[in-house]
Parts: structure tokens; C-alpha cells; sequence
């Protein structure tokens, strides 16, 4: 599991954004906003642990070209949605 802490800054650093959400009985949801980023792209229903790789999975795949991206694409064959 990476750090959570460091995936928020290196997302921030790479001026990403965004939302996480938490509803008590249905999980987290990670967000990018059409109004934040210009991609509606959300992931429901996931566990505190899967945040992380979410994020990573959901970035990688709207922002291929960022510096991010660059810095977490070798992370990708061990990450999987659950």
C-alpha cells in the first residue's frame, strides 16, 4: 500500500485535483471533476486501503502525460481495483 499522504501531494504538486468522499455505510469514493480537471470520472464503494491505488489507477489513466504519471506509471502491474 503506498502512502496516501504522499499520493495527495505528488497530486497536488502536479496540480491534479481531486475529491474524496466517505459516507459511513458505503465506502469511499475518489472523484476528478469536469469542472476541476475537465474528466467526470469517479470510483465508489471503495475500502480505506484501496484509495491510494485507486487514485494512482484513475490518474494514470486521464493524466498519462503528467508528472505524476511519469513518477507512478511502474506501479501499475501491481496495482489492481478490487
Amino acid at each position: 500500500m503506498t502512502d496516501l499522504s504522499i499520493i495527495l501531494k505528488d497530486l497536488y504538486d502536479s496540480e491534479i485535483n481531486v475529491i474524496l468522499e466517505s459516507f459511513w455505510d458505503a465506502g469511499w469514493t475518489v472523484k476528478f471533476s469536469i469542472f476541476a480537471n475537465g474528466v467526470d470520472d469517479e470510483s465508489n464503494g471503495l475500502e480505506v486501503n484501496e484509495i491510494a491505488g485507486e487514485i494512482i489507477l484513475m490518474t494514470l489513466k486521464h493524466f498519462p502525460d503528467s508528472k505524476f504519471s511519469e513518477k507512478y506509471k511502474e506501479l501499475t502491474s501491481s496495482l489492481t481495483k478490487q
